[in-house]
């Protein structure tokens, strides 16, 4: 059965040993318990991303699997793809918010210098007659 944000949140927390008022303390106040309270009871049912970011970090998982766990996510299937492509999704999910940021800004990079390193020069037009064919 699909669980809310909220349940998601409550159980990892209650796995943790935590109480609303300790995840604010380790979020310094960036989560308030008043805020927790409302989400696991599903008053609050999607909040900003980087709020689910900072809580997951404190319950020891990430946004991303919280989102999934939800149901409000759906992860790509991994079936066929190559092992180099999963390890840098795998490690992706690992990073923060800004690291996130940085990583697929250095993607692209490569992957516009590489573009560029693996096209061929176009061909010169050819002259499709010879000076005496032109002649004649």
């Amino acid at each position: 059965m699909r669980q809310s944000i909220g349940q998601v949140v409550k159980r990892l927390r209650a796995k943790r040993g935590l109480s609303q008022k300790q995840v604010e303390i380790q979020t310094y106040g960036k989560i308030g318990a008043s805020w927790l309270a409302s989400l696991e009871t599903d008053k609050i049912q999607f909040s900003e991303p980087n709020k689910i970011e900072t809580l997951a970090a404190v319950l020891g998982t990430t946004g991303f699997a919280i989102y999934t766990e939800a149901g409000v996510i759906t992860p790509p299937n991994p079936a066929g793809n190559d092992p180099d492509e999963l390890a840098i999704i795998e490690s992706f999910r690992k990073l923060s918010s800004p690291m996130k940021t940085v990583a697929l800004n250095m993607l692209h990079q490569l992957a516009t210098a590489d573009s560029v390193t693996t096209e061929q020069p176009a061909a010169a037009p050819l002259e499709t007659q010879t000076p005496i064919e032109k002649a004649a």
